[in-house]
């Protein structure tokens, strides 16, 4: 499998997915994919983050979400809509979240990505 994290936006909603084993280098371009993606979202929009094909995230990546998780908040997300298939496998989200964003901001945790996409279908309803 292809290593890497991959970055779309679509109306409100900014999706993240996270695959393979994954180093600094490809989390380099994270965040000004990041950046380009969500520089036409309005405020208040929800990301769906999808760790199904994360293998393995080394800890040096972990200024890389932190810089993620800041753009996001400076970008006003409202809620986050995590997968994570084996929760025993999970990078440190949840402890992270808590510094970085307010309390205000909803956090919603998946084991599938099906189950997922129903929440992010009610909140991105128009």
């Amino acid at each position: 499998m292809e290593s890497g994290v991959t970055v779309q936006s679509t109306d409100n909603l900014l999706t993240v997915s996270f695959r393979g084993k994954l180093g600094t280098a490809e989390m380099a371009p994270y965040v000004t994919n990041m950046e380009r993606a969500a520089a036409d979202l309005p405020k208040g929009f929800v990301m769906l983050t999808d760790l199904t094909d994360l293998e393995s995230m080394d800890l040096a990546c972990s200024p890389y979400i932190r810089k993620g998780m800041e753009l996001c908040r400076a970008k006003g997300v409202s809620t986050i809509v995590r997968v994570v298939p084996d929760l025993s496998r999970d990078p440190g989200f949840n402890i992270m979240s808590l510094f970085h964003y307010p309390r205000s901001v909803k956090i919603h945790t998946c084991e599938t990505l099906a189950e997922a996409q129903k929440i992010v279908t009610t909140l991105t309803k128009k």
